[in-house]
């Protein structure tokens, strides 16, 4: 029985504990090398953003596009004040990496991130992971307005952080893990369809890891013929780490080989180190995550 909530010096302990061990995420970028689908192969040096935004954090980065003098960037931003989060675009100063602009994009009520995105005829359609929802929504997003308009529901099932793959056939799938084990062993492939369509309700196939990695950790990206997918390595922890795994195409669909493993190389979020989106084999974005208060963290755990 959680008897702390029936007494109030307790429930307010227990509140303040839950925010002292509460986490806190923060997002980079770096050179892409053909290095990092080497088993051996040197990390580039990760540009940190300038962390001093106060309202909440940010993680799940997909870069839209990025020029000499600034990036903008796709993320989950999560709200202290509404404690969920919050689909944002934001715009980063190249030259310290500190935040030039956050625009909130999607807000449906429920906790949002990983928002994925694909550009079809010279438009960005986004399809966040909104779990909580019961499923994943397809957006229409105008850069110039910053206005992201809901078309249709791509899959009706409770996933979270889905991956949109083109097959060698033609066809598109989506990849994704499904309710409850959203951080095991099991990646659900399920058909793509641009419109509202019930027959994705069973995926087509599964692939099962002999570890946690089937939680997506980033969008599919190519190196020469192969194609590669970041996956979350959650083994001990939430998105310990990421895992870099090599599609092998068959008749069935594809299987996975893992390359490599990546951990956060930052001293001050080295907790987790869970996404990685490469953008035009040129640029990844990546975050990682530490507590919210360190110091009490350590101190309560004690």
């Amino acid at each position: 029985m959680k008897f702390y909530k029936h007494t109030p010096i307790l429930k307010q302990m227990y509140q303040m504990y839950k925010l002292a061990t509460s986490n806190r995420y923060t997002i980079g970028f770096m050179e892409f090398t053909e290095d990092l689908v080497k088993t051996d192969g040197k990390m580039p040096e990760v540009h940190w953003l300038k962390d001093n935004y106060r309202m909440g954090w940010f993680a799940d980065p997909f870069i839209l596009r990025m020029t000499d003098d600034e990036i903008v960037v796709l993320v989950e931003e999560f709200v202290y004040k509404l404690r969920r989060g919050v689909i944002s675009q934001v715009i980063i100063d190249r030259t310290d990496y500190s935040i030039k602009e956050v625009k909130q994009i999607i807000n449906t009520g429920f906790h949002l991130s990983f928002p994925a995105y694909f550009k079809k005829d010279g438009k960005v359609f986004i399809y966040p992971e909104q779990g909580n929802r019961g499923g994943t929504w397809l957006y229409e997003y105008d850069e110039k307005t910053c206005i992201a308009k809901e078309l249709c529901v791509i899959n009706p099932n409770a996933v979270v952080d889905t991956n949109i793959l083109d097959l060698p056939t033609g066809e598109k799938v989506q990849t994704c893990t499904t309710a409850p084990d959203y951080n095991g062993c099991v990646l659900d492939v399920y058909k793509y369809y641009d419109k509202d369509c019930p027959s994705v309700l069973r995926p087509l196939f599964h692939i099962d890891s002999p570890h946690k990695t089937a939680r997506n950790a980033g969008l599919f990206f190519k190196v020469g013929n192969d194609v590669y997918r970041p996956a979350q390595y959650c083994e001990n922890s939430y998105g310990q780490a990421t895992e870099l795994q090599k599609l092998v195409f068959n008749d069935k669909g594809f299987s996975l080989q893992p390359v490599r493993r990546l951990y956060s190389p930052n001293k001050d979020y080295p907790d987790a180190f869970h996404t990685f989106n490469v953008l035009d084999n040129r640029w990844v974005a990546v975050d990682g995550r530490r507590k919210r208060f360190p110091m009490l963290a350590r101190l309560l755990g004690k």
